[in-house]
């Protein structure tokens, strides 16, 4: 699937398993929804062998697989990259881009909770909310798409004992619903039991402000020898190109100055001594990269101002001999 004007749809659904032979049915209907990303719950892969048949049935570009979570690409606009920023096989994290640079990336969560146990739910909700994937100080919560089954109703205030009150005020205060962003319309169920049994568990969040401008919401139940939720669907806009103001490359040709690869070395060197171990590969990863761009702007900066004192002093001369 292509990306149009940089609008990305993305679709969720709790799949009640992947490896009986009528989800290929479930499957087949899945890849029709032109969606570029599908997040997916109780997936009930156990080993590379049934990831790699999935991942071939779907015709995925990527995917990344747990027992209990999936996160499948369609489209090849796009590049995934997994985040493991803590252990736990019921969330999978990844970093998503445009090959082209064409939006600015974000971040992508999908999650199963624990079904059984509002105690197991409740340490998961605040194991979750105090990995680093929720730190301020981290990159992740600022432009962050969550989608999956929380096995409790959100918006129900009684069941707010499946999860911490943190969890429950960060996502009303930082996120938006994306299935029912407006407080007065008719909350959609996601889940059915039977005829009669009806609820809301599955859900889609969108971090504030930058990743609300949602241009299309489904919620659709599917048959009920497939899954007794409903697929949720969302299309993003992920506005213009990312060029110009705010947008940060690093020029590799300052790389050809001496004094800058000194300058690089001795900050690197001072980085690595000072490194906390206890930090994850993806932490430190991050804020290396975000060392190196700064060293590269105070260089590009203070190389601009001697330049261009330099040429103001030649001026200077220029002008006393005319």
């Amino acid at each position: 699937m292509i990306l149009n004007n940089n609008n990305i749809s993305i679709a969720s659904i709790n799949c009640n398993g992947l490896l009986t032979h009528t989800k290929n049915q479930l499957i087949r209907h899945l890849r029709a929804q032109q969606a570029h990303i599908i997040t997916l719950q109780e997936t009930h892969t156990t080993n590379i062998n049934k990831e790699q048949q999935l991942h071939t049935t779907f015709c995925a570009t990527q995917s990344f697989w747990t027992p209990h979570c999936g996160i499948v690409a369609l489209s090849a606009d796009i590049q995934l990259t997994q985040l493991t920023l803590y252990n736990d096989d019921r969330y999978i994290l990844v970093r998503v881009e445009h090959t082209k640079n064409d939006f600015q990336p974000f971040f992508l969560l999908t999650l199963y909770a624990p079904a059984t146990s509002p105690k197991h739910r409740q340490l998961f909700y605040s194991n979750l909310y105090n990995s680093p994937i929720f730190h301020l100080n981290q990159p992740y919560r600022q432009r962050l798409i969550i989608t999956g089954d929380f096995n409790y109703s959100y918006q129900r205030v009684n069941y707010h004992r499946n999860a911490p009150s943190e969890w429950f005020h960060m996502l009303t205060n930082d996120f938006i619903n994306c299935i029912n962003p407006d407080h007065d319309e008719d909350i959609l169920p996601t889940f059915r039991r039977g005829d009669h049994i009806m609820s809301t568990i599955d859900y889609i969040f969108a971090s504030t402000p930058s990743m609300t401008c949602i241009k299309k919401r489904e919620v659709s139940f599917l048959a009920s020898s497939w899954t007794d939720h409903a697929l949720l669907y969302t299309t993003f806009d992920l506005g213009p190109t990312t060029t110009g103001k705010g947008y940060w490359r690093g020029n590799p040709l300052i790389l050809d100055y001496h004094d800058f690869r000194r300058t690089l070395a001795l900050q690197l060197t001072h980085f690595f001594d000072h490194l906390d171990n206890n930090q994850t590969p993806q932490q430190q990863w991050e804020l290396l990269k975000g060392k190196i761009k700064k060293v590269m702007q105070k260089y590009s900066r203070d190389r601009i101002n001697k330049t261009t004192q330099y040429l103001t002093r030649l001026q200077s001369k220029r002008n006393k001999f005319l």
